[in-house]
Order: structure tokens, then sequence, then C-alpha cells
């Protein structure tokens, strides 16, 4: 009888950027501000690898139902972003946002009732005040160590060109 075992292995992520979010170099005139004024938005980290964010944010255009969102990771190797298999493609913006089963919904499950509309109507402002852990727990492989870019893309349902886009900068750092 043949025994597989698999050992897991933790990552704690750092950001590059004390606002998390920067402008994405492929798109800098469409940056994500477009759609959300964050700049009440608060991030602090705390030695115990957890983040917490905490302030307003104001939605200042419209999203209509079935706005695509788009979040691709990239890993640096040699000088170079290459892509990963760690992505998301959501058929619905809204929908995501606010859904239980997405990656993010440590900050929206805090989100009052009334703030959870979709589709998202302009000037809405949301009340956020979440304390996160940054530590990815129990992947499967030792070499997820290093650089990423996170990208994120939300594109209008009726016109391709009519995207905005973010860029999220850490490092993985393996802590076993």
């Amino acid at each position: 009888m043949n025994i597989l075992i698999c050992k897991s292995t933790d990552y704690r992520l750092q950001f590059e950027n004390e606002k998390l979010i920067s402008r994405c170099k492929e798109y800098p005139n469409k940056f994500i501000d477009k759609l959300l004024d964050a700049n009440q938005l608060n991030f602090k980290t705390y030695d115990n690898y957890s983040i917490h964010v905490k302030g307003l944010v104001k939605i200042v255009r419209n999203v209509p139902f079935g706005t695509k969102l788009s979040i691709e990771t990239f890993k640096k190797q040699r000088g170079q972003w290459l892509p990963t298999v760690y992505n998301i493609y959501r058929s619905d913006l809204c929908l995501a946002a606010f859904s239980s089963q997405e990656p993010w919904h440590v900050m929206s499950d805090n989100l009052p009732p009334e703030q959870k509309a979709c589709p998202a109507k302009k000037n809405t402002i949301l009340r956020v005040n979440s304390l996160s852990n940054i530590v990815i727990k129990d992947l499967p492989s030792k070499n997820l160590a290093g650089d990423y870019k996170i990208t994120m893309t939300a594109t209008s349902p009726t016109d391709p060109t009519d995207l905005l886009c973010g860029d999220i900068f850490a490092t993985a750092i393996r802590m076993n």
C-alpha cells in the first residue's frame, strides 16, 4: 500500500503600496478611481499578519448588471511578469462583489444590507470596517514565495473598450 503525504505551506502577504491599489501600466488613464473613490479608506497592517481596512468608499458612477470582473495574477520571474493559474473571472461584478463565496467576502460581509444593492448606483457610500488575515494558509506548494502583481479590470457589458483597471503589488513570504 502506498501512502501519499502532501505537506501544506502558509504564506503571508506584504503589500508594496500603502493605499494598496496602483494605476495599471497598460491603462494609466483608466484607473479604478473612476468607479470607486477610496480616498477616505485606510489600510493598517499589524505584526500578527492582519490588515485593518476602515473608512468610506463612494461609488462614483453607475455599475450596470453584467459589468465583467477580471482578476489576473502575475509572478515576477527573471525580471518579467509571467501569468499564473491564480485568476478570477466573473460575468457580473456587482453580484460577485457581495457574494459570500468570493475570497474578498471578509470585507463585503460586514457591509449593511442596504449598501449591497445591485446594480450599484452612483453616489452610494460603502462603510468599510474589516479586519482580515493576510496569511494564505494550506497551499500545497513550497515555491510560491516571491513578488506578485494582481491586475483587476472591470469592463462594461456593452463596450469592451470601456474598462477600469487597478494593480496590487505584493510579496508572498513563506512562513513554514
